[in-house]
């Protein structure tokens, strides 16, 4: 895992400027190995505001295979904000799903970021109850799939309710 801080991106005359980036590198047996690159926006207990959010989708315009990651230490997310995260996902979505890992979107809240990382966080959501309850208990691949980590924290973070199933995409 390689890590950057306070990145800046200029994309013409705008700067993209983000506050951190994770290269992931992952072994799969089917496909070798793979690199997710997180980009991500990070507030301490301030809110996402919407120029934050344009400048995530355009760096998933600009970095197709990249994961944005709006990263906050509070507990939940405003309407304003949950509307905002909702309608940048289901610009991004195709009517079959997420055909690919491109645009992919990640809420992370304090509950994510606080969890007990030696039981997961799907025995962290199991505690939290109700939703994220609901959720632990159908994305078996919680603690390990990027895809399925990105489709739950859209699911109780911004209110996205997909019939289809979990993606295995990480």
């Amino acid at each position: 895992m390689t890590t950057l801080l306070r990145w800046p991106s200029c994309h013409g005359d705008e700067s993209l400027e983000i506050d951190f980036g994770v290269f992931l590198a992952r072994d799969d047996w089917r496909e070798g190995t793979r690199v997710a690159v997180l980009l991500g926006e990070a507030k301490t207990f301030g809110r996402f505001e919407r120029q934050d959010l344009r400048r995530g989708a355009k760096l998933l315009d600009r970095f197709g295979d990249s994961i944005f990651v709006m990263a906050t230490l509070r507990d939940a997310l405003d309407d304003d904000e949950r509307d905002t995260i909702r309608r940048m996902a289901l610009a991004r979505r195709t009517r079959s799903g997420w055909p690919t890992r491109r645009g992919r979107i990640l809420v992370l809240t304090a509950n994510e970021l606080a969890a007990r990382g030696s039981v997961g966080l799907r025995h962290t959501w199991t505690d939290l109850g109700g939703r994220h309850a609901k959720l632990a208990a159908s994305f078996q691949g919680l603690d390990s799939d990027l895809g399925q980590l990105s489709e739950a924290t859209l699911r109780v973070y911004a209110d996205l309710a997909w019939p289809d199933p979990p993606p295995r995409l990480s």
